[in-house]
């Protein structure tokens, strides 16, 4: 069904969580109905890809416990942000992420980033960051790929957007 939708894959209430290799995936792509073509046939003609308004999923992962940490966390095409971490003293390494390919310019326009650290968050880590785009559908231009506030307890390193 590509009327499937949920507002957040996972919402980690709990502090002192150790996450180890999480992947989440918002289809990109759906199995084609008996007797449908593919709509964008030069990707794959087996599949369907998901365009604007289907399985619809704002948020990937959003981290409110305290001492969390994630290593290996990928998160994909979700329609907002993709990762919100409002938890203090968490710790991030290796995190890909890649931006929605069907959105349109608005998304930008709402600021929706790949990592977002909320603005009262005083002490976070986050090293091996990659977020990259392919916006399929349309031109779009996005400010900036993460979202964090201006502390010193904020330590980020080895960053690559494309």
């Amino acid at each position: 069904d590509r009327h499937v939708s949920t507002e957040v894959m996972i919402q980690l209430y709990s502090g002192n969580i150790y996450g180890d290799n999480l992947w989440l995936w918002r289809a990109d792509h759906v199995k084609l109905h008996p007797g449908e073509e593919a709509n964008f046939p030069h990707i794959s003609p087996y599949y369907r890809q998901t365009v604007m308004g289907e399985c619809q999923v704002r948020n990937g992962m959003k981290v409110y416990g305290q001492a969390v940490t994630m290593v290996g966390l990928f998160i994909e095409h979700t329609t907002e942000d993709q990762l919100i971490w409002e938890g203090d003293n968490g710790y991030a390494a290796f995190y890909q992420c890649e931006l929605p390919y069907d959105v349109d310019q608005s998304y930008a326009d709402k600021s929706f980033v790949g990592y977002r650290i909320g603005p009262d968050v005083k002490i976070h880590t986050a090293r091996g960051i990659g977020i990259y785009s392919n916006f399929r559908d349309f031109d779009v231009n996005v400010a900036t790929a993460i979202s964090h506030p201006e502390s010193d307890g904020i330590l980020m390193s080895n960053l690559f957007t494309v």
